[in-house]
């Protein structure tokens, strides 16, 4: 494991150990609504599962990956047929994080080097980044609907800004 591997690994387990002694000191404060306490705790989980996946090299993860034609592991190599891009159009209308997450959630081409088979397979880094994008998305749904509730059922007019 590389030292920057190392130090972004031990952030992020911090950072959940920080979200998790903040969603405990919360519910015994009873601070914040259900919605919103969902919201933190799939935020920490998203974040341990970072951290257990950047806690292991990224070739000991490649190594796990088993050819699903013949079914050996270790004999997996990144193809470079059909390589993801970015749509620009993309970019401008979803903003960076959202699209990098989809790019690297996505099935990578794989190149079996003992019976020559190209495979769609997400990587565990992919299924991390995946996690991350629907708990994005579901807390962004979730917030637009607080947001929402809130407006209905206050009785101030609507705000115009």
């Amino acid at each position: 494991m590389t030292i920057a591997r190392g130090a972004i690994a031990v952030l992020v387990s911090l950072v959940t150990l920080a979200l998790l002694a903040g969603q405990v000191f919360a519910l015994s404060e009873a601070q914040f609504p259900p919605l919103e306490h969902a919201i933190i705790a799939g935020c920490w989980l998203c974040a341990g599962a970072t951290a257990v996946y950047f806690f292991r090299s990224a070739s000991a993860w490649e190594t796990q990956m088993a050819c699903p034609g013949c079914g050996q592991h270790g004999t997996l190599t990144r193809s470079a047929l059909r390589r993801a891009r970015v749509s620009l159009l993309a970019l401008i209308f979803f903003g960076v994080i959202p699209v990098l997450l989809y790019s690297h959630s996505r099935k990578h081409h794989f190149t079996c080097s003992s019976c020559h088979r190209v495979s769609n397979i997400r990587t565990a880094g992919g299924l991390v980044a995946l996690l991350w994008l629907v708990f994005l998305i579901v807390s962004l749904i979730a917030a637009l609907a607080l947001e929402g509730a809130g407006e209905i059922l206050s009785n101030d007019p609507p705000s115009r800004y």
